[in-house]
């Protein structure tokens, strides 16, 4: 009997039926711009404007690679860009996927001014929760 559920259980999964809420790979668009997030099973990011254009140019030197950490809850997604000149780790928020859809809720970010002028961001704050503004995508 258990290799029978087993056997189940393993189909389905083969099926994408039973889905993983941390599976991200994959494309995205998005419901709102149009726009296109690539996540490669290599590692590797890509986002795409609604024309289909990188904006993150390799001849340029800039990579970008994505990142999840699913051992918290609500699971966090981060991108790393590097350029030739050093590498930022910048946290796109939390996130789940829910009926082949991609939710996201940015973080809150911090900057440090003087004045009124700003010096550039001093921190991120991730959300607990997916109340407020989201970002939608749909699995293409």
């Amino acid at each position: 009997m258990r290799i029978i559920i087993l056997l189940i259980v393993l189909t389905l999964s083969a099926c994408d039926l039973i889905s993983s809420s941390s599976n991200i790979t994959g494309s995205w668009k998005s419901e709102v711009d149009n726009g296109t997030m690539i996540f490669h099973q290599n590692g590797t990011f890509e986002l795409l404007d609604k024309d289909g254009v990188s904006l993150f140019d390799i001849k340029s030197g800039v990579k970008a690679t994505w990142e999840t950490i699913t051992e918290v809850t609500p699971n966090q997604l981060y991108v790393k860009i590097e350029t030739k000149d050093g590498f930022e780790k910048i946290p796109l928020g939390i996130y789940k996927i829910s009926k082949s859809k991609l939710i996201i809720r940015e973080p809150k970010t911090f900057y440090n001014t003087i004045g009124g002028i700003s010096l550039g961001v001093s921190r991120y704050e991730m959300a607990k929760d997916f109340s407020g503004v989201l970002s939608v995508y749909t699995r293409i």
